[in-house]
């Protein structure tokens, strides 16, 4: 059998009839459907630690199939999506269970009040994503991200009212910065801004085929914290940092 492996900055995501790649180096997404995805089943490792991170194909096969597999892994190669060869180590991704609440309602009892402190940790915050998704890539943006939390990630967590206030203070805040909404940047953001008080929430991806969108938002446990958790139900999760 002949090994080839997804490098870490390719993530996937079946849904219906199709199988949608993200790659964080790239910062782009794509799609196979139909025939290709069904095919595309087909070729992961059986192996549960490989958490479907491997592809084998059997180079001596001559079943009806062999020709289309030998071109789809050709089509994933060219599409830098794949790499030939055993994946060194096992790559292990947080998971998360669909969020069951969100904070998306203001948390006045628990928001402390506005002070300059505040602003200036909101202010920055917003700076620098701003920056770093104009002058790097997703992929190091990402990286950034989880390095921060295997880093800084030591004290308890914080309790869900304190939690709810400072998202409340970052709603509350997030005029001063005018900036378009864009899920991207105020999910860095906010992962930024709460940062600065100790929480490390974990920042998802996800998708949904029709109609055609991408997605991110922050999630601590079951809680969307800027995003309304039915509607985040509705997306398939892709990734989670």
């Amino acid at each position: 059998m002949t090994a080839y492996h997804f490098p870490s900055h390719v993530h996937y995501a079946v849904v219906q009839d199709a199988v949608i790649f993200m790659d964080l180096r790239a910062d782009q997404y794509s799609l196979l459907a139909g025939d290709k995805a069904r095919l595309f089943a087909t070729l992961l490792a059986p192996a549960p630690h490989t958490q479907g991170r491997t592809v084998r194909i059997d180079p001596s096969a001559h079943d009806e199939n062999a020709r289309a597999r030998h071109a789809l892994v050709t089509e994933l190669l060219n599409c830098n999506l794949l790499m030939p060869g055993a994946e060194a180590t096992a790559l292990t991704r947080p998971t998360l269970p669909p969020p069951r609440e969100d904070f998306l309602t203001a948390g006045d009892e628990c928001a402390p009040r506005i002070r300059l402190r505040h602003v200036g940790r909101f202010l920055i915050a917003c700076l620098v994503s701003a920056w770093r998704l104009r002058y790097t890539t997703l992929e190091d943006t990402v990286r950034a991200v989880e390095r921060r939390r295997r880093t800084r990630a030591a004290k308890p967590p914080l309790d869900g009212p304190e939690l709810h206030g400072l998202v409340t203070l970052f709603q509350r805040m997030r005029p001063l910065y005018p900036k378009d909404a864009l899920c991207l940047f105020d999910s860095l953001a906010l992962l930024a801004f709460l940062a600065k008080y100790g929480c490390f929430p974990h920042w998802v991806f996800a998708v949904t085929l029709t109609p055609w969108s991408a997605h991110c938002w922050v999630q601590y446990a079951d809680v969307s914290l800027n995003e309304d958790a039915e509607r985040a139900r509705h997306y398939t999760v892709i990734f989670v940092a």
